[in-house]
């Protein structure tokens, strides 16, 4: 007996929705005739396949390659380390390393160049803010050495 649909009673049924791979599982696992014939099909389609996947990913390689040209960074010069007396660590040596990295990512195809210039955004300004922070912390420092000196002086 089947679930009616004039509304009389019936055995209800349940319907099952399986994806593909699903499907071929279960084909796969069934123990009978059925299923050894289709574990051998996939089993020849997987030998069939199997060589010429190489091929197929070589094949996309070059594609890609060709499609991308090589990316050549722009050359800048960087600032010495810290140690070194002369080298230039301010705020705007770095805004000017950012602004040759964003000249540099307008050269670049789109779909590369414009999340690189995004990225060259965010780290302007956590530099700015960075700096302001460091700013901050010096006139404080300042500040506080003003203090400290003033306290000292009172006790000679």
């Amino acid at each position: 007996m089947l679930n009616r649909s004039d509304g009389k009673a019936g055995k209800r049924r349940t319907e099952y929705h399986l994806n593909l791979d699903m499907a071929k599982e279960l084909a796969m696992v069934e123990n009978n005739e059925k299923g050894r014939q289709i574990r051998r099909y996939f089993i020849s389609l997987e030998r069939t396949s199997k060589p010429a996947l190489p091929n197929q990913l070589e094949a996309r390689i070059q594609k890609l390659e060709a499609k991308y040209q090589p990316i050549n960074p722009p050359v800048w010069t960087r600032p010495g380390p810290l140690h070194e007396k002369g080298t230039d660590r301010s705020i705007d040596a770095s805004r000017k390393i950012i602004t040759e990295l964003k000249v540099w990512a307008n050269t670049l195809p789109h779909d590369i160049g414009s999340p690189l210039w995004d990225a060259l955004d965010d780290l302007s300004n956590l530099l700015i803010a960075g700096w302001t922070e460091v700013d901050e912390a010096l006139l404080h420092i300042s500040v506080g050495t003003n203090y400290l000196k003033r306290w000292m002086g009172r006790g000679k």
